[in-house]
């Protein structure tokens, strides 16, 4: 344990022979007895007289003043001062050392748990004020650091811990416990708002103080990082891995409160604060066992925890519990884990995978690995807190000036931009207006404004479709005056822009006008009204302007928000298509996601086989699937422009992506959290950046991806990537749902102005619901778009995430490879995960091939149900013997579903078999036995009988010659050469044109309808016939 400093003040004092002798006549002093005989009631007394106040020390040291006995060092008869703060700080270390002091007696146990229970009680109830008390201690440490500034080093990194801890969506009140803790041990600090700088200065001199307490709150600011990044790891970690793991999560935590206390009583003897004697027995009885705070956390359990810790612990306790998948599926449950609760096999398997993942995973390393996070996170949060600070101090400053104006002149003094400040005042708005009138009169305001400059010349044109002057026109002269401005380079560009007042309106933006038509007026009140209310505040107005470039014209970034379209430069050589505009720019990004998405599932083949299993896993995960949903949805057909101008805000575009880029890399492309998300993004709504994020997280794993051909990719390797992934998507949830709830209370119709809202681009989204799948029958995936994809690697090592193949490309090599792991689909006669080859059932399929019966090679014969699907014994198997991606699972069926109709056409005529249903054999027409089809296998060559195999994608291939096998283990020799290809099993059955589900139910809704109409005749009848 470390050192404790006392802060003696050297009072210059004789000692005398008669000093000692004053104090040899008290024998009962427990200075006089040796060390081991101290009792633990006489450490506490000497515990106590260490914290009083300084004007005791001296008192003190004549109290512990002894002659020279066996304690007293040798050769010493009248012990000096020095020696006796020395021997006194050696006691004390002793006994902290040897374990803490005794504060009470634990005779009965259930006293001791009548009082953790209360103590409990007393946490909850400042958790309950945790807000308002750590305002009121900040504030108070605010003052105290403008004294003594050397504190700021602690108190910074304090409040960097409290405001991402408050940030958080839910906060667990284990977490805040430890931050209680915090608050106490630095509330030690506002004793020195009494001290002056002189006076602490003397005392420094005089005791060294100052050294001390400043290495002391190095070691605090320290400890508080490390207490904040165990806590980031707690939290982020799903309940159920908290729980199993609570030995290790809860022991961390009571650790750091320990911790804290010592501290605490560290800081409390450096600055001679006496507390009470009851307030320090009840916090030695929290802080300083270990385990009686373990004990206080459990205490601090939600209903849904405490249920949780009394299944696993009826169940055999948490180590059983890792290892039973109907146990961790039940906790999934209680939970609330939605996928679990109404997902498909496949995704509640998918689910349970990943848990245990989770589950497998390194605890100290896990901590240690998020360090780096967390810190990045840390210093974000000190930067905004420093950032506020002089935002408060230059607002104080600059409204202490203006607030009588402002109360007498109304809001529209709130708002900075000048032209809008004009219009909010001209139209007497108070504090908020309608978002649709304000943009309108925007609208109209602004055309007024540059129909004066014009002197009446220009009329605003009212058709959807913007025809701009083209910058060529010599009879423009205020189009060639633009056309010179902006035919410099980017910098010259710039220069001059800043030069020009950019809260009023210029001659040259005649351009903008022409733009700024009816159909931008939605997307230009989506962007006003942030939180989709229907209103727009001063707070929204001045957030919108401020968030533009520097250089840009308050109109420049309305066309930005509102207009956008594909254009061509023409002024260069040649000419080059570029994009602007927020539309057009998700429309690029668009293009771009899907081609990069689509070049992941092309690499899948170049891919070592050893790979293909964690690649498949990472394509497979639900958030990679929806970012189609969140593709499909943007509106494709808003009419582009047809004029040939320069770009007026391309820049913007490309400017955001490398400030976004610059974020993504400064956590090397991990968001673990909605907390890193908000400070990588920054200020504004998620639909403003998911597309460029969505862009650079993909190509980024791309490049990962491509090193698959050479390299060993761990699976823990794309653990964060498919996290950053599902927190993108998450936050897109989470909006879609928000705008869904104020659309629905807000307007009528609010699903439709959902599919409208950001141009579509939620509405599959919140249709779909949290957990919501893509669509397989028309995945946009399938489609080939021409679009770009960074596929270069990063100049970083590529051991960096990488190894080299070592032992497993030889035993690749050697053809004894794993079976392939279906990641998305689940046997539905076992239940159990598909490994090798998987049997989908070409009749048992949900519309829009959603869900369908899956088997295993074990359970082929089953019959088993799903839902409203019925499986049957004479239903055509797919043999499917790699990972089915959604992308592909429309071409695999379509191929299978020609394949049975070939043999269905062609095959049915040409064999020779007994069918009860003819009540006859038949030959195939005008061919003799020598044409039949026989098995492909060398080995085999028997004349084919149903059931038999068929090859689709050797039919797909070449359709004038198919490829059959009698039996499954004459595949295999056709599988040597080509091992990915798709054979359905077709049973006699099939060949009788047997009804698919959909006819059968169409035909029982048939029958259903015809009964009932048979049933009103009768009744229509039996009323007009006379009794």
């Amino acid at each position: 344990m470390p050192h404790v400093h006392l802060p003696f003040h050297h009072h210059h004092h004789h000692h005398k022979d008669s000093a000692c002798q004053h104090e040899s006549a008290n024998t009962a002093d427990p200075a006089t007895r040796s060390s081991q005989e101290i009792s633990s009631e006489d450490g506490q007394s000497v515990y106590s007289a260490f914290k009083n106040k300084r004007s005791s020390w001296h008192s003190m040291y004549h109290k512990f003043s002894f002659h020279r006995t066996e304690d007293c060092p040798k050769g010493v008869h009248a012990i000096s001062r020095e020696s006796c703060e020395k021997w006194l700080t050696t006691q004390l270390e002793g006994k902290i050392a040897d374990g803490p002091l005794p504060i009470a007696t634990q005779s009965q146990e259930g006293k001791q748990q009548k009082s953790i229970e209360d103590i409990a009680s007393h946490f909850r109830g400042r958790i309950y004020h945790f807000t308002d008390d750590a305002r009121v201690l900040l504030k108070a440490l605010d003052i105290v650091a403008k004294i003594h500034p050397y504190i700021d080093l602690a108190l910074l990194a304090f409040k960097g811990v409290i405001e991402l801890e408050l940030k958080r969506q839910e906060n667990n009140q284990k977490v805040l416990t430890l931050c209680i803790s915090m608050m106490d041990m630095l509330a030690v600090l506002d004793h020195l708002n009494g001290v002056s700088p002189s006076q602490e200065l003397q005392d420094a001199e005089e005791s060294g103080i100052r050294g001390k307490l400043a290495s002391l709150l190095q070691d605090i600011s320290r400890d508080i990082t490390e207490c904040g990044n165990a806590c980031d790891a707690y939290v982020k970690k799903r309940m159920i891995v908290r729980i199993l793991k609570s030995y290790f999560y809860e022991q961390t935590l009571a650790e750091f409160a320990e911790r804290f206390e010592m501290r605490r009583r560290q800081l409390s003897l450096l600055l001679d604060v006496k507390n009470s004697e009851d307030l320090d027995r009840t916090r030695g009885a929290i802080y300083e066992s270990t385990q009686m705070m373990r004990e206080l956390l459990v205490r601090l359990d939600t209903t849904r925890e405490l249920e949780a810790r009394a299944f696993i612990k009826h169940h055999g306790g948490a180590g059983h519990c890792e290892k039973d998948e109907d146990a961790l599926e039940s906790l999934l449950h209680m939970e609330g884990d939605m996928i679990i609760m109404v997902g498909s096999k496949t995704e509640r398997r998918m689910t349970l995978s990943s848990l245990k993942m989770e589950l497998c995973g390194d605890l100290e390393k896990g901590l240690k690995e998020n360090m780096e996070q967390y810190e990045w996170k840390l210093t974000k949060a000190k930067d905004e807190i420093v950032k506020a600070l002089q935002n408060i101090e230059d607002s104080i400053i600059q409204e202490s000036a203006n607030v009588v104006a402002k109360l007498r002149e109304g809001p529209h003094e709130r708002i900075d931009d000048m032209e809008i400040k004009t219009l909010w005042q001209e139209m007497h708005w108070r504090n908020s207006v309608k978002s649709q009138y304000f943009t309108l009169a925007l609208r109209d305001h602004l055309i007024e404004r540059l129909h004066g400059v014009y002197g009446g010349r220009r009329i605003h044109p009212v058709r959807g479709n913007t025809v701009i002057p083209d910058p060529y026109d010599e009879g423009s002269s205020s189009l060639h005056t633009w056309g010179q401005a902006h035919a410099t380079d980017g910098a010259a560009f710039a220069a001059s822009e800043s030069a020009k007042n950019k809260n009023t309106i210029r001659s040259d933006e005649q351009w903008a006008i022409d733009a700024l038509t009816m159909l931008t007026v939605q997307p230009i009140t989506e962007a006003l009204d942030d939180d989709g209310t229907g209103y727009v505040s001063t707070w929204e107005v001045n957030a919108f302007t401020s968030s533009r470039p520097d250089d840009w014209s308050l109109m420049r970034w309305l066309i930005y928000w509102g207009e956008g379209h594909r254009l061509a430069i023409l002024l260069s050589s040649p000419p080059v298509d570029i994009v602007i505009g927020w539309y057009s720019s998700l429309l690029h990004y668009r293009t771009k996601i899907l081609r990069t998405m689509q070049k992941m599932h092309e690499l899948l083949d170049d891919l070592h086989p050893v790979n293909r299993e964690t690649v498949d896993f990472y394509l497979n995960r639900a958030a990679f699937r929806r970012i189609e949903l969140l593709m499909r949805g943007l509106d494709v057909s808003r009419p582009c422009a047809r004029s040939r101008v320069l770009a007026q805000v391309q820049e913007f575009t490309a400017m955001e992506e490398r400030r976004l880029e610059e974020r993504l890399e400064e956590v090397h492309f991990e968001i673990d959290d909605h907390i890193t998300l908000d400070m990588v993004k920054g200020d504004g709504r998620i639909e403003r950046y998911i597309y460029p994020l969505l862009y650079l997280i993909l190509r980024r794993h791309l490049r990962f991806i491509k090193l698959g051909g050479k390299y060993e990719l761990s699976a823990q390797e794309l653990v964060p990537a498919m996290e950053s992934l599902r927190q993108v998507m998450k936050a897109a949830e989470e909006r879609a749902l928000t705008l869904s709830a104020v659309f629905r209370h807000s307007r009528e119709q609010g699903q439709a102005r959902l599919n409208t809202y950001a141009f579509g681009m939620f509405q599959h989204i919140a249709s779909q619901g949290e957990h919501g799948d893509s669509r397989p029958e028309d995945n946009l995936l399938q489609f080939y778009y021409e679009g770009t994809y960074d596929d270069a690697l990063n100049n970083e090592q590529c051991d960096a995430f990488a190894s080299e193949l070592g032992l497993k490309r030889v035993v690749a090599d050697a053809g004894v490879l794993p079976p392939t792991k279906h990641h998305n689909a689940v046997c539905d006669a076992c239940d159990c995960s598909i490994s090798g080859e998987r049997y989908a059932c070409l009749q048992c399929v949900e519309a829009g091939l959603r869900t369908q019966i899956d088997l295993c090679h074990e359970c082929i014969t089953q019959t088993p149900t799903f839902g409203y699907l019925v499986h049957k014994s004479s239903h055509t198997l797919v043999r499917i013997p790699f990972h089915l991606h959604d992308k592909d699972k429309k071409l695999v069926y379509d191929m299978a579903r020609k394949a049975l109709e070939h043999v269905r056409r062609d095959v049915e005529s040409e064999f020779e078999m007994s069918s009860k249903w003819l009540g006859r054999s038949y030959r195939a027409h005008g061919k003799s036995s020598k044409e039949s089809h026989v098995c492909q296998s060398a080995s085999c060559r028997h004349t084919i009988t149903s059931p038999f195999w068929f090859c689709a994608s050797c039919y797909a291939n070449r359709p004038q010659k198919g490829v059959f096998a009698c039996k499954e283990t004459c595949i295999t020799s056709h599988a040597g050469d080509h091992p990915n290809h798709i054979w359905i099993l077709v049973k006699e059955e099939a060949l009788r044109g047997e009804p698919s589900f959909l006819e059968l139910q169409f035909k029982a809704l048939e029958q259903n309808l015809g009964d009932r109409i048979k049933l009103l005749e009768q009744k229509l009848s039996d009323a007009l016939t006379p009794n």
